[in-house]
């Protein structure tokens, strides 16, 4: 993997496997505040359950977490993440504010996995990371059955990772979240946003960042508006 700097000064990675980078080059940890984080806002209460779906460097949970604990809200984070190797690269990563956080993570993946159904698990009482093939992760997420309150969901595309964006599995991400909920993703697919039609979600444009195209929002119940993304 390639180490490349973005726009906003934080580095991403560039897969020779999917060929395609992890981030936006117009910035890494802007793409997390703008598309996932800002948006979801609303539903940071208090012991709010976040499921990071394809976790790779971790800037969205870093920014949630940043957000939430400097509003004193306490929360869970599951990651999703089929390559250990992308989120050992983070110890070579100076992230700056977000540095206390992201060693946070690195301790918890240096503990002692738990193995179940082909998938590593390395857990704290606040952090989940579930690593091996997604397809095989997500039935584990049935203990968070109806508890998940915020989403970030964000693979490699579709054109590489068609499996990922698949109605099956926004069938199972909602199945798994709260009664008002939120997912938020980089794609505006036609064919993406049927799908999470079809599998029960409401959706409308995400934001702008990166790309002319808006990103996805997609929810469960009447959906909220931070105060915070309104300004």
């Amino acid at each position: 993997m390639k180490k490349v700097k973005t726009d906003d000064g934080s580095f991403t990675f560039y897969s020779e496997e999917f060929n395609q980078h992890y981030h936006t080059l117009a910035g890494g940890f802007g793409e997390a505040l703008e598309k996932h984080v800002r948006p979801s806002l609303a539903y940071f209460e208090d012991g709010v359950v976040i499921l990071d779906f394809c976790f790779g460097l971790g800037y969205n949970s870093f920014v949630a977490l940043k957000k939430a604990e400097d509003k004193g809200i306490s929360f869970r984070v599951i990651a999703i993440e089929n390559d250990l190797k992308i989120i050992q690269e983070l110890r070579n990563l100076d992230l700056g504010e977000y540095d206390p956080i992201k060693k946070r993570f690195l301790k918890v993946i240096d503990l002692e996995p738990k193995k179940k159904d082909g998938v590593f698990i390395y857990e704290t009482k606040d952090i989940t990371l579930l690593i091996g093939d997604a397809e095989k992760s997500l039935p584990l997420l049935s203990e968070f059955s109806r508890k998940i309150g915020v989403v970030y969901f964000d693979p490699f595309s579709r054109s590489v990772c068609p499996q990922l964006w698949d109605e099956i599995v926004f069938r199972q991400i909602f199945s798994c979240m709260g009664d008002s909920s939120i997912l938020t993703t980089y794609s505006c697919s036609k064919v993406v946003r049927r799908a999470m039609e079809n599998a029960g979600f409401n959706v409308i444009d995400g934001p702008v960042f990166g790309r002319k195209a808006p990103g996805t929002i997609a929810y469960k119940g009447e959906l909220k508006i931070s105060e915070e993304l309104e300004k």
